[in-house]
């Protein structure tokens, strides 16, 4: 069944899911960024207001924009100061869209610009208890995290608001820990993405979990996806085949890789790719 829908899906070649990298900058040097992304990493040529709202009119030309939902991600995406002005662009030609972001820089008035711009969700980086959130994030990012979660969840305008945690092997002994505390917090899923060997884990390997460590990784994920009275969804996103018994138990579809199928990106400087 499954063999027939991948199948299907490739010969439909239907676009849903377009990220759009806004830009490289960011306002930390995480030491797992997959994408070595700095203060000063803009790509040149970064793509302009207007050459950026041209790409998705032509989108919206070409494509079921009802179909779409756009991942605005970067960098951090709230360093660019036209962000919600082209996601307003896009979002009135009807295309869905949500953002991933560190949160540092979510204040009231821009959670106010992200509902008038349409955004329907949100995905925090919060990779942990503090100690470990703040050895791959820096000193002093822990806290202006956990409020920027909190300052999204009361003004309730989100469809899904997720944390996304890459966990290194010291997370594993907080799991049950920090599960509790994000269920306590309010959020809607919880969502682990382990880190690749890509970016600056190249340069950290120590970071990347083992194998006895990514089997204690899914053995838990998978008993806390089986028990019907967990008060928090937990997912796994991870680019891989897994196998038996985990595939399937630990994510909500087994693995099919979407990209230049369902999937495809805008990259800041305006390469486009699956």
């Amino acid at each position: 069944m499954w063999r027939g829908y991948t199948t299907g899906a490739a010969k439909l070649h239907e676009l849903t899911y377009l990220f759009w990298e806004t830009t490289l900058r960011c306002n930390l040097s995480c030491r797992h960024c997959g994408s070595n992304c700095a203060p000063n990493s803009a790509l040149p040529g970064e793509l302009t207001t207007d050459e950026i709202k041209a790409a998705f009119d032509t989108i919206a030309e070409d494509f079921d924009t009802s179909k779409i939902t756009v991942a605005v991600t970067g960098g951090e995406p709230l360093l660019r100061p036209d962000v919600f002005e082209v996601a307003s662009h896009f979002a009135k030609q009807g295309m869905r869209w949500g953002m991933v972001t560190n949160g540092l820089l979510i204040t009231d008035r821009v959670v106010e610009l992200m509902r008038a711009s349409g955004m329907g969700s949100i995905a925090i980086s919060l990779d942990g208890p503090r100690e470990q959130h703040e050895y791959l994030r820096g000193k002093g990012t822990y806290a202006p995290t956990v409020a920027a979660v909190e300052r999204v969840r009361d003004t309730a305008f989100l469809d899904v608001l997720e944390v996304v945690s890459c966990p290194t092997a010291e997370v594993l002994d907080h799991l049950d820990t920090f599960y509790g505390f994000l269920a306590e917090l309010g959020i809607d899923q919880w969502r682990i993405l382990p880190l690749m060997p890509i970016g600056r884990v190249k340069q950290h390997p120590e970071l990347q979990l083992n194998g006895a460590q990514w089997r204690q990784l899914l053995e838990w994920i998978m008993a806390k996806r089986v028990d019907k009275q967990a008060p928090l969804r937990v997912t796994l996103d991870e680019e891989g085949f897994l196998g038996e018994p985990y595939e399937r138990e630990v994510r909500d579809m087994f693995y099919f890789c979407f990209a230049g199928i369902h999937a495809a990106s805008i990259l800041a400087n305006g390469d486009v790719g699956g």
